[in-house]
């Protein structure tokens, strides 16, 4: 009788729990999750202040009208023009300038005009010349006179110049010489006659005693 007891409790508890069950399987209450820790909500982001450059443009009617000027052009008024430099009021003429300048002896020389390349005018010898020993000095004497075109460093009446200003220039007429040549402008003397000694330099014949 007691087991039989027993037995009816245990089953009325356990259709009891079953029924609790059910009804708690019938209602269930809504999931709602928590909110996330690492996101909270938008924050408030703040408006930039105005640029005061565009502020103080914009306030101006008369100057956002107008434009600005360009930097890369700036005109500050007329300038004065630079003197050239290829001619200077101070410079020093060369002495050589100052003596064709001044000197109203200096000899005029036509070689460019009246001789082909690296020869030189003179006077032909048997020309009087305007002065004795003198190189004519203005146009008009040169075209008074004959005129002939040498090489002074290898013409032997003319060696190292005219001959008919200076007889030095005229290798063959060097006492006792029987061999001269006119070597770079310079009279050279390679053998004499007889009853003549040549000097050490190969200038000139002395004459024996």
């Amino acid at each position: 009788m007691l087991s039989l007891k027993l037995s009816l409790g245990l089953l009325f508890l356990l259709c009891s729990s079953s029924l609790v069950v059910a009804q708690s399987d019938s209602n269930p209450e809504p999931y709602r999750p928590a909110p996330s820790k690492r996101y909270g909500g938008s924050p408030a982001v703040p408006h930039p202040a105005p640029s005061k450059r565009y502020a103080d443009f914009a306030s101006d009617p008369a100057a956002a009208a107008a434009p600005y000027p360009s930097k890369r052009y700036i005109n500050d008024g007329p300038h004065a023009p630079v003197p050239s430099k290829r001619y200077d009021g101070n410079r020093k003429r060369d002495v050589s300038e100052q003596e064709i300048i001044t000197s109203p002896s200096a000899a005029i020389d036509l070689s460019p005009l009246l001789c082909p390349a690296s020869m030189n005018a003179c006077p032909v010898a048997s020309t009087s010349l305007p002065a004795a020993n003198t190189m004519p000095t203005t146009l008009a004497e040169w075209a008074d006179i004959d005129v002939e075109c040498v090489d002074f460093t290898v013409d032997l009446h003319s060696c190292g110049g005219c001959s008919a200003v200076d007889a030095m220039h005229d290798c063959s007429s060097i006492s006792g010489a029987s061999g001269v040549s006119c070597i770079v402008g310079q009279c050279y003397v390679s053998s004499c006659r007889s009853g003549y000694t040549l000097t050490a330099d190969n200038k000139a014949c002395i004459q024996n005693d």
